[in-house]
């Protein structure tokens, strides 16, 4: 009894052992296979990025063919991460469904479903929503990872949202992709509240921005505003540039909003509701096809002492040069403009000032006027040289976002500070550059480096900057040429501001080159 007793509780250390090893074994095999499938992930990124840049020729049944690969792979490195931890992540599944079925939207053309609200704040705003609010929006939104000069405040009615506003009200109204009227009105009224809750303003500019396919990138369609008279209890609504289709109403008062609700938020909305249907209306005039999408950027009207454009490439500029104009509030005629390099530190290269009388009130209560002989003044320039170098430096983020050049307009408020307040692409009447032309410029130059692997074709040009892990990336000058020893993922931050990144050791699977 005794000797069973000693070899039921003897320790079997020779089992044990086995299960231990096979246990190594099965944690080992799935870390393996987990590289493997990351792995191939990456290089599969990689290819789409030399696809992206123009070096290989692909069709949608390409993209989605892939995408579905790098879906079944994902799911695999999920499946073999929880059996690594112990079912350590679950809730990755959920989130690869999420972004699978993000992915298959688009695929499909099926966009609306990408966002589950009919307007959003723009900082809200991703590059998954561009179909439904126009990249330009977009672009806005990424504004708000730059310290320099941000987006205005506000938010977005996309395309989605403004169809279903021009659907009838009621119970029995039919859903428009996914929007019923009653969920968009209560969507925008929300967005109203969270502005005027702030207590800034009761006042708000709106843009619409047209992002139909047969149009070309983006097209600005209409501008208004939205006035509330406290003596008259009413809502004005102001059209501006309708681009070109009605230019004699070009600051007009259009329509006076006289709801039966006394409430102020449902007075905006009507008064959106109310823009939408002009906007529908004058475009359908135009030859417009049913299917018209434009979405709304709507944000409070801001009090400002200065407004102004920038343009990154314009022909009167000349070559290397963006052009920069500045003027007060409805004083077009009176513009100040500035010519700066493309390239950091944006120097000054000419500049147009106007003079301007003693008592000018500037941005800031800056008062540095002094006058010189012959009737000439110093210090009448309504732009400081940090706000010259702060919107270059924003504008090259932007065309290097868009991949094309860019017009911006922009906003200098009482306490100097500047907002973006809308964005458009540019097209340039210029000669194309012919390769030849090309081939003789190149063969005159040196030739430093030559090789190596391209993670995404392109061009990019600018001063060239050593960095290393231990550099700020605040230092380093927008739209420089970053130069490194190292591929390393802690140089991900100059991504945002660099115009061009080499390394001399790196791989295209790599995690900065992935980024």
């Amino acid at each position: 009894m005794s000797l069973n007793l000693f070899w039921k509780n003897k320790p079997r250390f020779h089992r044990s052992s086995e299960i231990n090893i096979w246990r190594l074994q099965a944690l080992f095999q799935n870390f393996r296979r987990i590289l493997q499938l990351n792995n191939g992930v990456l290089e599969e990124m990689a290819t789409l990025e030399q696809a992206l840049g123009g070096e290989l020729i692909f069709d949608w049944n390409y993209l989605a063919k892939t995408v579905r690969l790098l879906a079944s792979r994902v799911h695999h490195t999920v499946y073999n991460l929880n059996a690594l931890t112990g079912n350590g992540y679950i809730p990755l599944y959920d989130s690869y469904q999420e972004i699978l079925t993000v992915l298959e939207n688009i695929l499909s053309g099926n966009h609306h479903t990408l966002a589950d609200q009919a307007a959003l704040p723009l900082n809200e705003i991703t590059w998954a929503l561009e179909p439904l609010t126009g990249i330009n929006l977009v672009c806005m939104a990424e504004l708000q990872y730059y310290h320099s000069i941000q987006a205005a405040e506000g938010f977005v009615v996309t395309s989605e949202g403004c169809k279903a506003l021009r659907q009838k009200t009621g119970p029995a109204a039919p859903h428009v992709q996914g929007f019923t009227p009653a969920s968009a009105i209560e969507d925008i009224a929300y967005q109203f509240q969270l502005l005027i809750n702030d207590g800034k303003t009761t006042s708000f500019t709106i843009m619409a921005t047209r992002i139909d396919e047969e149009v070309e990138l983006v097209s600005d369609v209409g501008r208004f505003s939205l006035e509330w008279n406290q003596e008259k209890k009413e809502l004005l609504i102001y059209a501006g540039d309708l681009t070109g289709a009605n230019k004699a109403e070009a600051g007009s008062l259009i329509v006076t909003s006289q709801a039966d609700t006394a409430d102020l938020i449902d007075r905006y909305v009507l008064g959106i509701r109310q823009i939408v249907n002009l906007l529908f209306t004058k475009l359908k005039g135009h030859n417009g096809p049913d299917s018209l999408e434009f979405s709304l950027y709507v944000r409070p009207t801001l009090a400002i002492t200065t407004t102004g454009t920038v343009t990154t490439a314009d022909n009167d500029a000349g070559d290397g040069c963006l052009m920069i104009t500045a003027f007060p509030p409805g004083q077009q005629n009176h513009a100040d403009t500035y010519y700066l390099r493309r390239t950091y530190p944006f120097d000054l290269v000419r500049s147009h000032i106007i003079n301007r009388p003693d008592d000018y009130r500037f941005s800031g209560n800056r008062k540095n006027i002094d006058h010189l002989k012959d009737g000439l003044t110093r210090g009448s320039a309504l732009l400081m040289k940090s706000t010259t170098t702060g919107l270059s430096e924003t504008a090259i983020v932007l065309e290097r976002l868009l991949g094309t050049p860019v017009s911006l307009q922009w906003e200098l408020t009482e306490d100097n500070r500047c907002f973006i307040t809308f964005l458009l692409p540019t097209r340039l009447s210029s000669d194309p550059v012919l390769p030849a032309d090309i081939s003789a410029i190149l063969s005159s130059e040196e030739i430093l480096c030559q090789g190596g692997q391209t993670v995404q074709a392109g061009n990019g040009a600018g001063k060239v900057i050593h960095i290393s892990e231990d550099s700020i990336v605040e230092e380093f000058p927008a739209g420089a040429v970053a130069v490194a020893r190292y591929a390393s993922p802690q140089l991900t931050p100059f991504l945002q501001r660099a115009a061009a990144v080499v390394t001399e050791y790196g791989s295209p699977a790599g995690h900065l080159a992935t980024v």
